[in-house]
């Protein structure tokens, strides 16, 4: 009680004093204003050095620092070739021309005989081609004493290998015969063919060159119609084959596997009971489809492997089969059929045990680029399965289907080169003749 009765007197004599929360403090009170130091003058030598820092910094951003930013960071653009870039895309940059050089061996007749005749077997080869874009190109052999390849084939003093050798050899009648091991022609003569050097033509001429036009008709037609569905320009192309041509050619373009530098072959028995179990595979490959292969070697590697599967179905029933069946007769769902290894297309060949038929008698066929089906009810001799499977692949690689087997081989490997190195038109082939030995075909 008391405190509280003192305070307000206390606060009253406070404010009597002037002391108060809104009170001023007297005018002699002592005050202290805090005051800057203000920092020296700068020397215009530091203001021109400062200046010529600043200067350089952006001299070299703008001159320096932007230009490489500029040139580190833009995307190079080539100047492309466009004008001949289309002339190729026209089929306009160059000729196509596939020349084709062809020996002549005249030992039997004197030189200037000799000369004449190519002379006038040329010309008429010329006569007879209307496509230029295949040229058959004439030559005389070395004399005997030169040096001439194992198999017989006659180089020149340039190395070039030639396609065909014709050999000239007299006779009583006139006749061609092709060798069916090597790619030699022997052209039988009478002596009043011989053509005298006043003479422009003569029925040897003449028959010479039918008998080549003839033989290499087919390799011919099938530049002609490749060429003739690419982008060549129509002064360039070759004349309009006739119907049926361009439907067999069609036929083979769509059979002919897709080339590839690596094909796997797969030989399969298949056999629908428990025998047989086992079959000499090895010594027929050996014997009948590696030195084929070894032929290829220029332009394809071949990998083999073989298999057996007993208890084997196929997909369709009865003795007969009939051509609509053939398709459906690869049981591919119970049959293991080897898929393409490592991205190399796969070749499959079959080799099924039993007494089935094709209609019309046949015993095989092929499917379209994807292999060949044999029906064998005896697989105690392989050759002539092994001999129909070698015919078959040459058929899925794109050779011709007419012709010795020298020639279709020799055609397939210039079709291959060609389409591989197109600078390079006039490369051939010529396999050993213990390769053609070995797979001759009557």
């Amino acid at each position: 009680m008391s405190t509280s009765s003192h305070t307000p007197a206390i606060l009253q004599e406070d404010d009597s004093r002037g002391i108060g929360k809104d009170s001023v403090p007297p005018a002699d009170a002592f005050s202290v204003a805090s005051t800057k130091k203000e920092p020296p003058p700068e020397k215009p030598e530091s203001i021109r050095l400062r200046s010529l820092v600043l200067l350089s910094f952006w001299v070299i951003i703008l001159f320096l620092g932007l230009p490489i930013w500029w040139k580190t960071t833009t995307i190079y653009r080539a100047r492309l070739p466009l004008d001949q870039m289309m002339d190729w895309a026209d089929g306009r940059a160059c000729r196509p021309v596939f020349p084709l050089r062809i020996s002549i061996e005249a030992d039997s007749l004197q030189d200037h005989e000799a000369q004449h005749l190519l002379r006038t077997t040329q010309h008429a080869l010329d006569d007879l081609n209307d496509f230029s874009a295949h040229h058959l190109r004439l030559q005389l052999s070395p004399p005997a004493n030169a040096t001439t390849s194992a198999e017989g084939v006659s180089k020149g003093g340039d190395e070039e290998e030639v396609a065909l050798v014709i050999r000239l050899l007299p006779g009583t009648i006139t006749k061609a015969d092709l060798q069916s091991y090597s790619p030699i022609l022997d052209v039988y003569y009478t002596p009043n063919q011989i053509p005298s050097s006043s003479s422009s033509s003569s029925s040897l001429a003449t028959y010479i060159a039918n008998t080549l036009q003839t033989m290499f008709a087919e390799e011919q037609a099938m530049i002609a119609y490749l060429l003739s569905t690419s982008s060549a320009p129509p002064e360039r192309s070759p004349k309009a084959l006739a119907p049926e041509v361009a439907e067999s050619l069609a036929k083979w373009t769509t059979r002919s596997m897709k080339y590839s530098r690596t094909y796997h072959l797969t030989f399969s028995l298949f056999t629908p009971n428990a025998t047989p179990s086992s079959w000499d595979i090895e010594a027929a490959l050996e014997e009948h489809v590696k030195p084929l292969l070894k032929s290829f070697s220029s332009i394809s590697n071949f990998t083999i492997d073989t298999q057996v599967q007993l208890y084997a179905t196929p997909g369709v029933g009865g003795n007969v089969l009939k051509k609509e069946d053939l398709s459906g007769f690869i049981n591919a769902a119970e049959w293991p059929l080897s898929p393409s290894i490592g991205g190399a297309p796969t070749v499959n060949f079959i080799v099924y045990v039993g007494d089935m038929e094709v209609e019309g008698g046949g015993k095989s066929w092929l499917i379209p680029q994807w292999g060949g089906v044999v029906i064998q009810s005896d697989i105690s001799d392989l050759r002539p399965a092994m001999l129909t499977f070698s015919n078959q692949l040459m058929s899925l690689l794109g050779a011709p289907e007419t012709g010795s087997l020298p020639l279709r081989l020799m055609t397939l490997v210039r079709r291959y080169h060609q389409s591989a190195f197109p600078k390079a038109l006039q490369m051939v082939y010529t396999p050993p003749s213990s390769i053609y030995a070995k797979h001759a075909m009557d």
